[in-house]
């Protein structure tokens, strides 16, 4: 009898450990899922009320526009006020300029018609035809080749735009290099084109007319063989009067970089330098760096799917990796530019999800001073795109950043440096009404919902596994009991 009592002890308190286990990690659970719920909360709060200040003044123009592939800035009308200039995959451009009060910007103007499929490089044509009005150039990938073109955009007066000349699909498949200037220094403007099948034409304005006013006077149809143009770049880096060309690429098993630098004969083009970029990432952007590390060299740095490479003249015709970023990071898009007015320019990564920045430290050695993560909620997950820096937009001393998506959730984001060292602020976004906060809140909602099903059905797994496991433990004490009987 005493042996009965025992084993029944025995059996209640081994049941009431499993249930008290089994309660302190079904508590531990909830109180674990529903973390994600309150931080998204409280994020989506905070974003939503730290930008509603300048959300009156954006525009219902990017209503429905899907993305933002490329982004530039400048004073293309001439009126004092930096622009910058956005185009997406639909085949829209649009134009944003400051409206006059502190971090407004406004789209004053936009293609009227879809350009083609998608806009993949935007470039400031700098007066390409020396008549005293800027341009930008956009190029484009279509579904034929009569939809692949560069398009030649002229500012007409203020806030005002109109087509002067397209290349009708001459240039190739798929123009993702795009690049301006007078490389060798004839007095007539250059646009460079590298496209998708490795190749690149450089079309010269020649002062006749509109439909032919570009023609090409100079290619090379096999720089990256088996792979595609995705960045050029003209800039003098040795001096010499004449602009070098850099030109990035990658395909499958293939990430190189090639300079080319012009022969003093018109037109003519001779290869000076090239590097294959060691493990084969990405290429995905490169840009002009104004040397620094101030040391009267200037840089270009290249943003690849492994790391951002910082190249630095080497002697004549030679270029050496003075500088690369952590390893295993997807750099989609580069840039630099004076973000906080100390010495040297910074050196300005974004990975499709967060923006970096580096700055020189005088010992040779660039940490990161500045991150901005999208991860963050309410996860608005831009896909970022394009990056542009240093333009002060608004006029008020402090340059800014401007962030480019192009996620299916159209973003555009400009944040200003702070006043103190290294910290920048985000001061205006391209979310223009309040349907972008709702989204927000039902997005959360949502994630809660889903964290709740979860939180809900493995109680109830646990429920059922305890009910199991006593129901077998009582068949157990039973079987035993009927032996002892």
């Amino acid at each position: 009898m005493e042996k009965n009592v025992f084993m029944e002890a025995d059996r209640i308190s081994r049941k009431t450990k499993t249930r008290t286990y089994s309660l302190v990690f079904i508590l531990f659970l909830i109180c674990l899922s529903l973390m994600p719920c309150f931080l998204i909360l409280q994020n989506i709060s905070a974003l939503n009320h730290g930008i509603a200040a300048y959300n009156d003044h954006l525009m219902a123009q990017t209503s429905g526009h899907l993305s933002i592939q490329t982004i530039i800035t400048g004073d293309f009308d001439n009126d004092g006020k930096k622009e910058f200039v956005a185009g997406g995959i639909d085949g829209k451009i649009l134009v944003y300029e400051d409206t006059g009060t502190d971090n407004s910007l406004q789209c004053v103007w936009s293609t009227q018609w879809d350009i083609e499929t998608h806009i993949t490089r935007l470039v400031d044509g700098n007066d390409t035809d020396n008549d005293g009005n800027r341009e930008f150039v956009a190029a484009t990938l279509g579904s034929s080749p009569t939809e692949n073109s560069l398009y030649v955009f002229e500012n007409t007066g203020n806030d005002n735009y109109v087509l002067r000349w397209n290349s009708s699909g001459y240039g190739g498949y798929g123009i993702k290099g795009l690049a301006a200037g007078d490389p060798d220094s004839d007095g007539k403007k250059d646009i460079f084109a590298g496209n998708q099948n490795g190749a690149v034409f450089n079309f010269e304005y020649n002062g006749t007319d509109n439909v032919t006013d570009y023609e090409v006077t100079w290619q090379n149809s096999s720089i990256v063989t088996g792979g595609s143009i995705v960045g050029l770049l003209l800039h003098d880096f040795d001096n010499d009067t004449l602009d070098e060309l850099v030109v990035v690429g990658s395909g499958v098993g293939i990430s190189e970089i090639h300079v080319f630098e012009a022969t003093g004969v018109d037109n003519q083009y001779n290869e000076t330098w090239t590097y294959t970029i060691p493990l084969l990432p990405e290429i995905y952007d490169i840009c002009f760096v104004n040397d620094s590390n101030v040391n009267g060299f200037s840089e270009f740095l290249v943003g690849t799917s492994g790391q951002m490479l910082l190249f630095e003249r080497a002697g004549n015709d030679n270029y050496t990796i003075i500088w690369t970023s952590g390893p295993l990071t997807n750099f989609r898009a580069v840039t630099s530019g004076v973000l906080d007015g100390d010495q040297g320019p910074e050196l300005i990564g974004a990975t499709p999800n967060d923006v970096q920045v580096f700055e020189n430290n005088s010992i040779g050695q660039y940490p990161r001073v500045w991150l901005y993560s999208f991860l963050q909620p309410p996860l608005i997950n831009p896909q970022i795109s394009s990056i542009s820096a240093a333009e002060d937009l608004d006029g008020d001393g402090l340059p800014e950043l401007i962030v480019a998506g192009d996620s299916v959730n159209p973003r555009i984001f400009v944040f200003e440096y702070t006043g103190v060292d290294n910290q920048l602020s985000l001061v205006w976004n391209d979310g223009s009404d309040d349907s972008d906060d709702l989204i927000s809140y039902l997005e959360a909602i949502i994630v809660i919902v889903i964290l709740v099903v979860i939180i809900t059905v493995a109680v109830f797994a646990v429920f059922i596994g305890i009910h199991f496991y006593t129901q077998r433990e009582d068949e157990k004490y039973r079987h035993l009991m009927k032996k002892i009987d």
